[in-house]
C-alpha cells in the first residue's frame, strides 16, 4: 500500500507556445492525479498584469518535478533553452545530492522500490549527458533545431560530442573527430545525393 506524500507534488511544465495542444493533454493526464496530491503548473496560468519571469522562477523555484516537452520548437524557444533548461540541469544535479541517501530496506524480490533505487543513477546519469550534450551542440541538425542558432554549422558535422563521467565523478564533454568515410560508402552518399 503506498502513502500519499506530505504535501502536493508541484509540477512545472516547460513548453513551447507552439506545442500548447500537447501540454493541454498532458495536462489532462496529470489531471488524474490530482488525487493523490499532484498539481501541474505551466505558463498559460499566469493572469494579466502579472511579472511573468518572476512567476515562472517562482513555479520553477519550488517545483518537485520539471518535464520538459522537447520538441523541435521547444529547442528553438531561447527562453526554454537558455532559461528553463539550466534549470532543470541544476535541478539534475540537486537530485544527485539527494539520490546519496537514497535507501531501500529488504531484498530485491518482489521489491520494485528496491530496483528503482538500483535504476537511479543511471536514469540521473544518461538525464544529465543528454542535457549537457544537446545545450553544448551550437548549430540546427536534423531534430535538433535553435532559433539562435538557426543554421547547420558544417564544423559541427566534423566531429562527436562524448559525454563521459570523469574519475571525480562529474561529467566531462569533448568533441572528439569523425573517422573519415571510407571512399566506396563516401561515393554511395554522394551517387544518392
Amino acid at each position: 500500500m503506498s502513502t500519499a506524500p506530505a504535501g502536493p507534488l508541484n509540477v512545472f511544465i516547460s513548453y513551447a507556445h507552439e506545442d500548447d495542444r500537447l501540454c493541454r493533454q498532458l495536462l489532462k493526464h496529470l489531471s488524474q492525479l490530482q488525487r493523490e496530491g499532484v498539481q501541474g503548473w505551466y505558463d498559460r496560468r499566469l493572469t494579466g498584469g502579472t511579472e511573468w519571469a518572476g512567476e515562472i522562477d517562482q513555479h520553477l523555484n519550488t517545483a518537485d518535478i520539471v518535464l520538459l516537452l522537447i520538441s523541435p520548437d521547444f529547442m528553438a524557444s531561447r527562453y526554454c533553452y537558455d532559461v528553463e533548461m539550466e534549470r532543470a540541469l541544476d535541478g539534475i544535479h540537486q537530485l544527485w545530492k539527494r539520490a546519496e541517501k537514497v535507501g531501500v530496506p529488504g531484498n530485491r524480490e518482489y521489491n520494485p522500490g528496491w530496483h528503482t533505487a538500483m535504476d537511479l543513477t543511471n536514469l540521473l546519469t544518461v538525464s544529465e549527458a543528454i542535457t549537457l550534450a544537446g545545450y553544448e551542440r551550437k548549430e540546427s541538425r536534423g531534430a535538433h533545431f535553435r532559433d539562435d542558432y538557426p543554421l547547420k554549422d558544417e564544423a559541427f558535422g566534423t566531429f562527436n560530442i562524448i559525454v563521459r563521467k570523469g574519475r571525480d565523478g562529474s561529467m566531462q564533454i569533448s568533441r572528439e573527430p569523425l573517422v573519415p568515410l571510407a571512399p566506396e560508402l563516401k561515393q554511395i552518399i554522394e551517387e544518392m545525393q
